[in-house]
């Protein structure tokens, strides 16, 4: 039975190493800093601390209350967590005040802009826009050979930066004037299928928001649209999505796919 158990984590782990060659470039200081809740509480402790030195700032203890609590509170969090308060994955964004000259001064201005940068890159990921909502898009390829893949990408919410923060400003590269609620607020679920009603419809849900959502069934790995689309989107400078998991083992921020292992 050892002897099986260690067979299918040996093939789980060659099939990542298959997937991502181990060439792929890690995370440099900067992008580890801008995707900090990968890593271990402790670390990310550290990682602050000797940010702030880099920076010359001056010593400031608010940050610490939230430091062990990336924010995850009312979402669903099974397999989200380690047991070392790290995240899974992180799947974020930050807008500067304005972008291609517009001015973003609302949630609802931060959900127009998020969207049509979402639709411009399934578009160019080669998905079709399937279903649309005020805050989300549902896109339809046939990318994977035999297979009809779909995703669902949706904003969880945003929040207005009231005071520039250094050190935002030195992960993103820009200061921040809206940023994702939390570290998983973009919301990126690819799946095959959906769940139906009894005559055969699209059965919809409602968030913690009171948000009415199109449920798809969302599934681990990646397809050929899911990663096409990252790649796309994040030649934006304004988002951040990586995964630790063997199974995707991709970081992607400003128009870099790395390891996340730092």
């Amino acid at each position: 039975m050892k002897n099986i158990l260690l067979s299918g984590l040996l093939f789980v782990l060659l099939g990542g190493c298959a997937t991502y060659p181990e060439h792929a470039p890690r995370a440099d200081e900067r992008s580890q800093f801008a995707a900090r809740e990968l890593v271990s509480s402790g670390r990310r402790v550290d990682m602050v601390v000797e940010t702030r030195e880099k920076l010359g700032l001056p010593d400031d203890t608010e940050w610490y209350e939230t430091l062990f609590n990336p924010g995850i509170s009312g979402f669903p969090i099974i397999g989200l967590f380690s047991s070392d308060g790290s995240l899974s994955y992180v799947s974020k964004y930050a807008l500067p005040e304005t972008v291609d000259g517009q001015a973003i001064d609302s949630p609802d201005a931060v959900d127009r802009v998020l969207l049509n940068m979402v639709s411009k890159a399934g578009r160019q990921a080669g998905g079709r826009v399937m279903l649309e909502g005020q805050d989300y898009l549902v896109f339809e390829s046939k990318l994977d050979e035999g297979v009809t893949n779909y995703l669902l990408v949706y904003n969880k919410g945003s929040v207005l930066v009231e005071t520039p923060d250094p050190l935002d400003e030195y992960a993103w590269g820009f200061s921040p004037k809206w940023k994702s609620e939390r570290p998983t607020s973009l919301y990126v679920c690819q799946g095959n299928a959906f769940a139906l009603t009894e005559e055969g419809d699209i059965k919809y849900g409602e968030d913690k928001k009171g948000r009415i959502l199109p449920i798809l069934d969302c599934e681990l790995g990646t397809s050929v649209l899911h990663t096409r689309f990252l790649e796309e989107l994040t030649t934006n400078p304004y988002f951040l999505y990586a995964d630790k998991s063997p199974r995707v083992n991709r970081f992607y921020f400003q128009e870099k796919v790395m390891s996340p292992f730092f």
